[in-house]
């Protein structure tokens, strides 16, 4: 989880060469980083959100901390044709973290000098329309949905 600061993003423009899919991936990816930066699954009542970016999800509880975040830098989709046929993309995120707040508002700085860590982070995404939710108990229930770019393998830094 993670809060960004007056700092902002940073997110670059897609290279002309950059197919029309590559495209829609990055700005999935883009969207969700921006919710995650401003704080949208730090409340329960926007965790059904994460359907629309999530093939699996697991069960969430109130993190012990969050991250204080510059920014982020979300890289150009790369795109991966597995053994089977299927295409997926990946897609790399720098996220530069200053420090993080516990639970009784109290910042710790990522380093002693004040500067921001950088930390990579990013997933892989797949077309689909469906997703997993795990419950508590550790049971999974597979569901439907729109047919979107979904992240799979999710690597988050903040």
């Amino acid at each position: 989880m993670c809060l960004v600061t007056a700092g902002g993003c940073a997110q670059t423009q897609a290279p002309k060469d950059q197919s029309t899919e590559a495209q829609e991936v990055k700005a999935a990816v883009e969207k969700f980083y921006k919710l995650e930066a401003a704080g949208a699954w730090l409340r329960p009542e926007r965790w059904d959100e994460l359907h629309d970016f999530l093939s699996d999800i697991e069960p969430l509880s109130l993190p012990s901390s969050v991250s204080v975040v510059k920014g982020y830098l979300v890289g150009d989709a790369k795109k991966i044709v597995d053994a089977d046929g299927t295409v997926r993309y990946s897609v790399d995120v720098k996220c530069y973290v200053w420090g993080s707040i516990n639970s009784f508002l109290r910042f710790t700085n990522a380093r002693a000098t004040g500067e921001p860590v950088e930390q990579g982070a990013g997933g892989n995404l797949l077309l689909t329309d469906s997703f997993v939710l795990t419950g508590p108990s550790g049971n999974e229930e597979k569901k439907k949905g729109a047919l979107r770019w979904r992240m799979r393998d999710l690597n988050p830094s903040i």
